[in-house]
């Protein structure tokens, strides 16, 4: 069985990179300079907050590209995960980082509004884990200059995981926690 730290680094390594979700992910993979923070134990929604605080702390003083901050523990539920991600949200505008950092999320049983429940669209941004992405606002601007728009990104990773399928990725994302 793999730990979460292992199982969050395969499943970006394999899935995030393999499939081109992110467009800047292999490089900053490569060049080592994303921060993996695994929080073990259940620590609560307060706890949580915090944590993310200190990422973000983290990421000012540091030359570290993005941050995930995993939680092996605690948020299994959706609704629960997404009550972290509002309030996280708001914790960026709380702390004036809005435009310098943008918060992600993925997990295992993530849900976009709207969709059907069997979409594969959803495994753009399941994970194995519950997770929040620190990206810096200024190089993902960069990156996005030289792509088309972020919606063209978005609308080609729904439709990889068309292609490839629900029962193939839903395999997957079981690999990469209990292999």
């Amino acid at each position: 069985m793999k730990t979460p730290l292992e199982a969050t680094k395969c499943w970006l390594e394999d899935a995030v990179i393999g499939h081109n979700f992110c467009p800047f992910a292999r490089r900053e993979f490569v060049a080592n300079r994303i921060k993996f923070t695994v929080v073990e134990t259940k620590v609560g929604l307060e706890e949580a907050l915090e944590r993310l605080v200190d990422e973000l702390r983290d990421l000012d003083n540091s030359d570290v590209e993005t941050t995930l901050l995993v939680f092996a523990a605690d948020f299994k539920h959706f609704d629960d995960f997404i009550d972290l991600m509002e309030l996280g949200d708001q914790l960026i505008d709380a702390l004036e980082y809005r435009g310098t950092y943008q918060l992600a999320h993925f997990h295992p049983m993530y849900l976009f509004d709207g969709e059907e429940p069997d979409s594969a669209s959803h495994y753009t941004n399941r994970a194995p884990y519950p997770t929040l992405h620190l990206l810096r606002e200024a190089s993902l601007a960069r990156v996005l200059k030289d792509k088309t728009e972020s919606d063209d990104i978005v609308a080609t990773n729904i439709a990889t995981c068309e292609r490839l399928g629900n029962a193939l990725l839903q395999n997957a994302l079981h690999r990469y926690r209990d292999s």
